[in-house]
């Protein structure tokens, strides 16, 4: 399902670029919106949380449970960008 999500914003992403008429501000935001998704989609897909908490090899509850806010904090992120954006990159 992510990676549905991921291609269908890519193709969302493209069409703005070359065929959105709107106001050069509003498509950059639009713009921006959509690039930041699609990196948080990425993430997840990666589930790299643990390595970009600093966690390399080491076994270490600090890292465990920072990298358990990362993808959560990441994932409110995603929620959050739909609800307020997601009609829009239709319109």
């Amino acid at each position: 399902m992510l990676d549905t999500m991921k291609h269908q914003a890519v193709l969302i992403k493209i069409e703005i670029e070359k065929y959105s008429n709107e106001v050069k501000e509003d498509k950059e935001k639009k713009l921006a919106k959509l690039n930041r998704f699609i990196e948080l989609i990425d993430n997840l897909l990666k589930a790299n949380y643990f390595e970009r908490v600093g966690g390399k090899n080491e076994y270490n509850k600090n890292f465990i449970k920072e990298a358990d806010i990362l993808e959560e904090d990441e994932w409110n992120e995603i929620i959050d960008i739909l609800k307020d954006e997601m009609r829009d990159w239709w319109n």
